[in-house]
């Protein structure tokens, strides 16, 4: 990849490199601090779990406050023209809110069965986790095989049910009062957390740090991007599309140069690996039962369609796609967590 790297036209070698740095950034914070929507899910339906690390609410306020840091910053640099993500997917996409339920419950069901959503297993990929690598390339095989493979006549024909034509809406465009008001009720549930000592000051600093890098990302893909001849569509934070892109560069690499999406994937996997390292966290870690291969593979494959149809995974949409308060990804968002509330119902996490 880096023999490619420097015979690419100078913007897009800074968007890659950038990219690389945006990736090995959040591997390193998400490795340290544990970040996922699985685990916070977790804490509201197993309450009282506490571990040697984290206390019970500790992810959850954690995720929050990387959504809040993200509306806020975001919201503030695109109206002062520092981005411009009117042409982001989340933006332009027709609105489909079955297939975007419908993904968004597959996807959140999925992370269960796999112990993770797509960037905590990719970050545990780099400590040496087998299950999590198995995952992340059935994830990865599924992803692209609903973008352009078998799979994406039934991904098309979800996303034609009930669809319109026009976006969805979001709530900065609607009125600014409605963005107050979102913010407002997720600052209370932070605060509320840590009134009463659910999340230590490492959470909430490992959650700025994760919000701040989707502006960044943002400002990647439009201003480091725009060289007034090609122009990226504007993305951020999201490892979906992301993994597939890896999957499609690793088998073909000779005839493609990496993207976005592909140095940001191989920047987590390192930031992750160096955290990891540091720490005294790396080790293989492999299947305990029989059947968990099927259980794993079965979170994996519902992931891959379901992120695809939903248009984003935990952070494509549930962190990237807040914020830009697009109402379809407060859907999506609200349906992983459902999903992801009634396999833990029925499928308790294991070890």
């Amino acid at each position: 990849m880096f023999e490619i790297l420097p015979s690419l036209d100078e913007p897009v070698f800074w968007v890659l490199i950038s990219a690389l740095a945006l990736g090995a950034v959040f591997g390193f914070a998400a490795e340290r601090g544990g970040f996922c929507l699985r685990a916070a899910v977790e804490e509201w339906v197993t309450p009282g779990k506490r571990t040697e690390m984290f206390r019970p609410g500790s992810r959850t306020t954690q995720f929050l406050m990387a959504v809040i840091v993200a509306i806020v910053v975001t919201q503030v640099a695109e109206n002062f023209s520092l981005i411009n993500t009117q042409d982001a997917l989340q933006r332009l996409a027709a609105f489909a809110p079955v297939s975007l339920i419908i993904g968004g419950l597959m996807f959140g069901f999925g992370m269960v069965l796999a112990g993770g959503c797509v960037s905590r297993i990719t970050v545990l990929t780099s400590r040496g986790n087998l299950r999590s690598l198995w995952v992340l390339i059935l994830f990865s095989l599924t992803a692209y095989a609903s973008m352009t493979g078998v799979l994406s006549p039934l991904r098309l024909w979800l996303q034609g049910v009930g669809a319109q034509q026009a976006p969805a809406p979001t709530l900065s465009d609607m009125s600014a009062l409605y963005t107050l008001g979102l913010l407002a009720i997720l600052a209370a549930i932070v605060a509320a957390a840590a009134l009463r000592r659910q999340a230590y000051i490492r959470d909430l600093m490992y959650g700025v740090l994760v919000g701040l890098l989707v502006p960044v990302g943002w400002w990647i893909t439009t201003a480091l991007a725009d060289d007034g001849f090609s122009i990226l569509q504007p993305q951020s934070m999201n490892f979906t599309n992301p993994a597939a892109d890896l999957l499609q560069y690793v088998t073909i690499a000779s005839s493609i140069a990496p993207n976005y999406g592909v140095c940001l994937m191989l920047g987590t996997l390192v930031g992750s690996f160096v955290s990891a390292l540091v720490s005294g966290r790396l080790y293989f870690d492999g299947f305990g039962r029989e059947t968990d291969p099927l259980r794993y593979g079965l979170g994996a494959v519902m992931m891959g369609f379901g992120g695809v149809a939903a248009l984003g995974c935990s952070l494509g949409q549930g962190l990237t796609g807040m914020s830009l308060t697009s109402t379809g990804s407060m859907i999506v968002f609200a349906a992983i967590v459902f999903g992801a509330m009634l396999a833990l119902r029925f499928f308790p996490k294991r070890r």
